[in-house]
């Protein structure tokens, strides 16, 4: 069912050295065949092997049983190490693995909460991933985060709680990280409204010295991301800056946001 995929060489042994719990967990749910591909050293065999997973999905999860192991976890873990990968394309397969498998398992009866845990690992590569030099990369890690925030599997609530997570500081200093969380902090208010709480936001951005940020670029995400919690809070989000930014700063965003409104 993978385009091309009879063109591909055969894979390998796994090599003596690739995590063994992985290996079993991957043998067990899709096939040995399959994990041969998946720990190949060739990455078109990785890519295929991901797409062949994703297409496995809907009757693994309707199946509901790998022997008394744990599907998601299963998943997860396959997903977590495909993010890893070195090669783009592999990333970009696992995320659609991470979509589809999102979308199969809500439909099954595990509760919310137990599979928060298993993914975090997952969500916080992306948060990283949303700085990647490769625009398509940074993109669709952002696209996969927002696709979680709307599954029931995850929760919005929980998503924004990691993306509030204080920056390191090295990483803080050159800005593109921090840019990149606030933009996304900003669409997810933006799509979830009053489900996403404010105040962590603009913790967030006060922590990460955002409107004073030597980058011109991460001062203007800082002020956007103001602008739409406004309209989207009201008042008192001007109000929670009072003290922190200059009367001046405080007044320019005030004034826009009226204009703007």
């Amino acid at each position: 069912g993978v385009d091309g995929a009879e063109e591909l060489p055969s894979p390998e042994d796994i090599e003596t050295n690739a995590p063994t719990d992985l290996v079993h967990k991957v043998e067990s749910l899709f096939g040995s065949y399959r994990a041969k591909c998946f720990f190949s050293k060739n990455w078109s065999l990785r890519e295929a092997c991901l797409a062949k997973m994703t297409l496995m999905i809907p009757d693994i999860c309707s199946a509901g049983s790998t022997g008394g192991a744990d599907i998601s976890e299963i998943i997860f873990s396959t997903i977590e190490s495909s993010n890893s990968d070195k090669n783009v394309q592999v990333n970009l397969s696992g995320l659609i693995l991470l979509d589809e498998a999102l979308l199969q398992l809500e439909t099954t009866s595990k509760a919310p909460i137990s599979m928060t845990p298993q993914l975090s690992r997952i969500l916080v590569d992306l948060f990283s991933k949303m700085a990647d030099n490769s625009k398509k990369v940074a993109d669709s890690a952002e696209i996969s985060l927002l696709a979680l925030a709307h599954s029931s599997t995850v929760d919005v609530s929980y998503v924004a709680l990691l993306a509030t997570k204080r920056v390191r500081s090295k990483e803080a200093k050159g800005g593109r990280t921090v840019r990149a969380r606030l933009q996304f902090l900003e669409n997810l208010s933006a799509e979830f409204g009053v489900d996403v709480a404010w105040k962590k936001i603009i913790d967030f951005a006060k922590v990460s010295k955002a409107f004073d940020h030597r980058d011109g670029s991460v001062r203007d995400a800082a002020k956007s991301l103001v602008m739409t919690l406004a309209t989207i809070h009201g008042n008192d989000v001007f109000k929670s800056l009072e003290g922190d930014l200059a009367e001046r700063q405080l007044r320019e965003l005030q004034l826009g946001f009226q204009m703007a409104n």
